[in-house]
């Protein structure tokens, strides 16, 4: 059976601490990923609970244009 020649990846190599590697930064880069994620939906959760009352809104207001 012919491997593709357009697809050497596909090779199989006798060394696949390369393979391993590429795994083992694409975990990274996802657990990275749903991190940042999860900051985001925390700060999205946060922004909810502070405008819910307007007292809140004005104080999260004054706060945001402070920084």
């Amino acid at each position: 059976m012919q491997e593709h020649p357009t697809r050497p990846e596909l090779v199989p190599n006798d060394d696949s601490s390369e393979i391993g590697w590429k795994v083992e930064t694409y975990l990274e880069e996802i657990e990275a990923k749903s991190f940042i994620n999860y900051l985001n939906y925390i700060s999205i959760f946060i922004f909810n609970l502070l405008s819910i009352s307007r007292a809140s809104r004005v104080y999260y207001f004054s706060v945001y244009v402070d920084y």
